[in-house]
C-alpha cells in the first residue's frame, strides 16, 4: 500500500532539510570554529539589525526601488513587444536589434548608465528597468507572433476590426507567454535591485547590508541578507505564478474553429 505525501510536505522537505544540516554543521564544526554563522547568530544579527525599524526601512527602500523599475521596464517592453509582434515591417526592422541588444549582460550598460544618470537614484531604476525590459519585450513578441494561423483566419472570416482582433484572439493566446516574460522580468529586477544597491551605494537597503557585513567581515550579516535576498523573491516569484494562474482561469476565450 503505497502512502501519499501531502504536497506541502514535499515542498518542505529540502529547506528543513538543509536547514538542520546548517545547525549540526555550526553545532559540530569538528575542529575550531565553524567558518559559517549558526541560525541563532543570524537571528542575533536580524534583531541587532531591526534595532528602530532599520531592516524594515532598509526592505522597503529595496522593494520601492524594485517596484519603480519593474514597472518602467515592464511597461517598455509590452510596448515595443507589441509592436514588433503586431507589425511585420517593424519586425523586419527591429526584432534583429532585440535579440542581438538581450544577449549583451546588463551589467556591461552600467557605464553608459552611469554616464547618462550619474550614481543617483535614476541611474538605480534605469539598471533595473533595462533588467525587467529584455523578458517582457521578448515574450510579448514571441507570444504575438505565434498566434495560430488558424485562429488568425477565423478572425479575418468574423471580420473582426483591429482592435477586435487584438482584443479577442491575439492578446488572449498571446497571454501564458506574456505573463511569463512578466514573471522572469520581476525576478531579474528584484536580483538587480540588491545588485545595484552593493554596487552603487544605496543608503539602508537590502544590498546595503549585504554591502556592510561584507565589508566589516559580519558573515552573520551577510546571510542576514542573503535570506532576505531570496525570500522576497520567492514570495515574488510565488505571488506572479498565482496571479498568473488566476488570470488565465477567467481570460476570454479565443475564436474556435
Amino acid at each position: 500500500m503505497s502512502v501519499r505525501i501531502p504536497r506541502a510536505a514535499l515542498r518542505l522537505a529540502l529547506p528543513v532539510a538543509l536547514g538542520a544540516a546548517w545547525v549540526w554543521a555550526t553545532a559540530h564544526p569538528g575542529t575550531g570554529r565553524a567558518p559559517w554563522p549558526s541560525p541563532v547568530q543570524v537571528a542575533s544579527a536580524a534583531i541587532g539589525l531591526n534595532r528602530d525599524g532599520f531592516l524594515w526601512i532598509a526592505l522597503g527602500q529595496s522593494l520601492l526601488r524594485d517596484a519603480a523599475g519593474f514597472l518602467a521596464g515592464a511597461s517598455a517592453g509590452l510596448l515595443a513587444g507589441a509592436w514588433l509582434g503586431l507589425s511585420p515591417l517593424a519586425y523586419r526592422i527591429g526584432a534583429p536589434s532585440l535579440h542581438f541588444l538581450k544577449a549583451v549582460a546588463v551589467f556591461a550598460w552600467i557605464p553608459m548608465i552611469t554616464m547618462l544618470f550619474g550614481l543617483g537614484e535614476p541611474a538605480k531604476i534605469a539598471f533595473i528597468a533595462l533588467s525587467a525590459f529584455y523578458p517582457v519585450a521578448v515574450n510579448t513578441l514571441e507570444g504575438l507572433r505565434s498566434v495560430p494561423e488558424t485562429q488568425r483566419e477565423l478572425a479575418r472570416a468574423y471580420k473582426l476590426g483591429p482592435w477586435q482582433r487584438l482584443r479577442e484572439v491575439l492578446l488572449p493566446a498571446a497571454l501564458p507567454s506574456i505573463l511569463t516574460g512578466a514573471q522572469l522580468g520581476l525576478i531579474l529586477a528584484w536580483l538587480s535591485t540588491v545588485a545595484v544597491e552593493y554596487f552603487m551605494s544605496a543608503g539602508p537597503s537590502v544590498g546595503g547590508i549585504l554591502l556592510n557585513g561584507a565589508e566589516s567581515f559580519h558573515l552573520d550579516i551577510v546571510f542576514v541578507g542573503i535570506l532576505l535576498l531570496g525570500g522576497v523573491g520567492f514570495a515574488l516569484n510565488q505571488a506572479a505564478h498565482g496571479f498568473g494562474r488566476w488570470l488565465l482561469r477567467h481570460r476570454p476565450r479565443t475564436l474556435e474553429a
